[in-house]
């Protein structure tokens, strides 16, 4: 495992892991985003972005997460999603139609993860407060 890796994931699982611990850690993050506690799913997203293009496995479900009802969850997938596989085919395409979301953050995150002009099309990130 390269030595990037471990510094990546120091803060989720200590100085050093091994291949085993991390396919264990990536499984683990990936029960969590089918959990019924939302707080557990954006952790679970947040965390496999954090792991990066080692997380690939999780592409499925963090697509399927796209769906999800609530828009933190939805804006956290975003983001990992752009760290995980931002050169993949298929999360560029999962991501189009994020880009269009109701929620400016999602909106956000998945022009950011995307990149290019896609950023044009999510428009600025307005404060909650702000009257549309």
């Amino acid at each position: 495992m390269p030595g990037w890796v471990g510094d990546k994931l120091a803060r989720l699982a200590g100085p050093t892991i091994n291949e085993s611990q991390l396919k264990e850690l990536v499984t683990s993050r990936i029960a969590k985003l089918e959990s019924p506690d939302a707080e557990d799913r954006i952790a679970a997203a947040v965390e496999l972005g954090k792991i990066g293009a080692d997380a690939k496995e999780a592409l499925p479900v963090l697509i399927n997460a796209l769906k999800d009802p609530i828009a933190r969850v939805r804006s956290s997938v975003a983001h990992a999603l752009g760290q995980i596989g931002p050169d993949s085919e298929e999360v560029m395409s999962a991501l189009l139609t994020p880009v269009r979301d109701s929620d400016p953050s999602v909106r956000r995150n998945a022009a950011d993860a995307i990149g290019g002009p896609f950023r044009d099309i999510a428009g600025p990130v307005r404060l909650p407060l702000e009257e549309d």
